[in-house]
């Protein structure tokens, strides 16, 4: 059924913004800058600009058959011009861009969200602000159905934002096509669950076990994620899944499909998706503005530091880029009610809604983002580190020099179909690898630049193969009596406890360190997302992947988280090749690397 045309009552309608504010936040918008088209094959999704990293927009083409458009939306009435003559004329609608341009915005029927009343929803007060984001706090979503159905002040500023709608449709055994249908080119998603069965069987891969963590493939079960996927959120949550059907779902670390709901003038401050991920919004009801900052662009969007009144590298991103001349540089774009935006990996962004907006979006990577999101991790560990290095020092005084001797097992079943992810553990079966000491840091090699190259994309290139002696047998378990001349010789007992401190630290703030980086890798290898037609070629894809690999096994953890070597061995094994870092050069790359002390 067609979206029906009558107003709202006003208790059904949230209040209307002023045109005038409306005006003054669209008189300035250029030319659309983007393309934007009615249709995307995959290639040239791919061409175009995952691989150069460029924003695009998807018309409202894309989500004309939602179940969402059709059910959430009430419209005013279809817009007609009045010409010179007086007479009316109804424009040509002939292409989706120019229907959109002159229709005005659907009123959101907020009935329709009843059925999801009992969903515990996070909740955002943009009239409060918290640090780098707002004061937050979670409620029923039929309490705040309720605060903007009254139209009083208390629910003007509230903006329901990450929540897990589908992943709460799922646990009571609904699917996501009953609210949306991700366009075809958006398919090859990392981080969230295949959207159709048919991609799900299209997929080469084997499913895991019973023993592994939740599958993509399983719907209501979707695996576990980093939880925090923008820099300025101002508290995370634990991964966790969705609560059983019998209790109101709450906010879950378990997706990145999220729902956002709120009224015109509710915004999202300056930031970008965490971990270089890449992101897109629909938008179902309401249009939005945006603010879009290439990567090298963000010089005036950086608070004044230091003597020279630069914000440099490290000045603090600014709240609200209105506050800024220029609103600093920015390319601002106006998204109109059924479009789809494509924020590229590492883009910073602010989003403004101009109406009453219900949009659904999803954080994701797939294969060319590795390398970004790689270097991204580096970044974090690094600001982790720094921000703990007591620590470092209260660790090493008290372990001294005593060489690591716990061993760690990994419970890996070789290379056939099972896609275990088991964490490193302690074994009684004890094993010493001690041998002489010597002081170590975490760092970087600095040959380990930013991957994002052609000869990663595609395929190995050629080097000196890995000591066999240094690979832990087919069963995953490292043995005991490993030889003195292996990488694990050089482990010193304080510099794996640092390691799984910063680890856990990173785990805790972001949702995942190293481990969860490859074992979500080595799921979508399992497991592709999405059939071959709508995913890179398979070279390509595996290049990427070995990029990272190849960058991991310069770094230190390689060598003192030995727990992690047999998610990067199957990883390895996936792609039919061992990377050409060999271990012991690369440990020794790492050693030289190390800061003294």
């Amino acid at each position: 059924m067609d979206p029906v045309t009558e107003p709202l009552s006003p208790a059904q309608s949230p209040s209307p913004p002023s045109l005038q504010w409306q005006r003054s936040m669209t008189s300035d918008v250029p030319e659309r800058p983007y393309p934007t088209y009615d249709e995307l094959s995959y290639d040239d999704y791919l061409t175009r600009h995952v691989l150069p990293n460029t924003p695009f927009l998807l018309s409202a083409k894309a989500t004309a058959d939602w179940p969402a458009v059709k059910a959430w939306r009430r419209r005013r009435a279809w817009a007609t011009e009045t010409v010179t003559s007086g007479e009316q004329h109804e424009h040509d609608l002939g292409s989706w861009s120019s229907f959109l341009q002159w229709t005005e915005p659907s009123l959101p029927d907020l009935s329709a969200l009843r059925r999801y009343a009992h969903h515990v929803v996070p909740v955002a007060n943009t009239h409060v602000r918290c640090f780098s984001e707002f004061e937050r706090t979670e409620l029923p979503l039929g309490e705040v159905l309720d605060a903007w159905e009254r139209g009083d002040g208390e629910g003007k500023g509230w903006y329901v934002k990450d929540w897990h709608l589908l992943a709460g449709i799922e646990s009571e055994g609904g699917g996501a096509d009953e609210v949306y249908v991700v366009p075809e080119c958006l398919r090859d998603d990392w981080l969230n669950p295949p959207f159709s069965i048919a991609d799900r069987c299209a997929s080469t891969a084997l499913p895991p076990p019973p023993s592994s963590p939740p599958s993509p493939s399983s719907p209501s079960s979707p695996p576990s994620h980093p939880s925090n996927l923008t820099d300025h959120h101002s508290s995370t949550t634990t991964p966790t899944s969705i609560p059983p059907a019998s209790s109101p779902p709450s906010t879950s670390a378990s997706d990145f499909r999220f729902a956002y709901l709120g009224p015109a003038g509710t915004f999202t401050p300056l930031h970008r998706d965490v971990y270089a991920s890449y992101s897109w919004s629909a938008n179902v009801v309401g249009r939005k503005v945006w603010w879009l900052f290439a990567p090298d662009r963000l010089d005036r969007v950086k608070e004044k530091t230091g003597e020279d009144g630069d914000g440099g590298e490290d000045g603090e991103l600014v709240f609200d880029v209105r506050d800024v001349p220029g609103e600093g540089g920015g390319v601002k774009v106006l998204q109109q009610e059924g479009e789809i935006i494509f924020i590229p990996s590492g883009w910073h962004h602010q989003v403004v809604n101009l109406d009453f907006c219900i949009s659904l979006n999803h954080n994701f990577f797939a294969s060319p983002t590795l390398p970004r999101i790689f270097t991204a991790m580096e970044q974090a560990q690094t600001r982790v580190e720094s921000a703990i290095a007591d620590v470092r020092e209260m660790i090493r005084q008290r372990l001294g020099d005593a060489p690591y001797s716990g061993p760690y097992e990994y419970e890996y079943q070789g290379s056939d179909s099972s896609c275990s992810t088991g964490s490193g553990r302690s074994s009684d079966s004890g094993s010493d690898f001690g041998a002489e000491a010597g002081q170590a840091g975490l760092g970087t090699h600095p040959a380990a630049e930013d991957g994002h190259c052609g000869a990663g994309v595609h395929g190995a290139g050629t080097g000196a193969a890995v000591d066999q002696e240094d690979h832990p047998p087919a069963m995953g378990v490292l043995q005991k009596g490993a030889s003195h001349d292996t990488p694990f010789a050089r482990i010193m007992a304080w510099e794996v406890e640092w390691a799984e401190e910063v680890q856990g630290l990173l785990e805790r703030d972001s949702g995942w360190g190293w481990k969860g980086f490859f074992e979500t890798i080595l799921r979508n290898l399992r497991q592709p997302p999405a059939p071959e037609r709508l995913s890179p070629a398979k070279e390509i894809r595996d290049g990427f992947v070995r990029v990272v690999v190849e960058r991991y096994k310069l770094r230190r953890e390689w060598v003192v988280l030995p727990h992690l070597r047999g998610v990067v061995r199957e990883v390895e094994a996936l792609l039919g090749t061992e990377t050409v870092v060999e271990d012991n050069a690369g440990a020794a790359a790492a050693g030289a690397a190390r800061p003294s002390t």
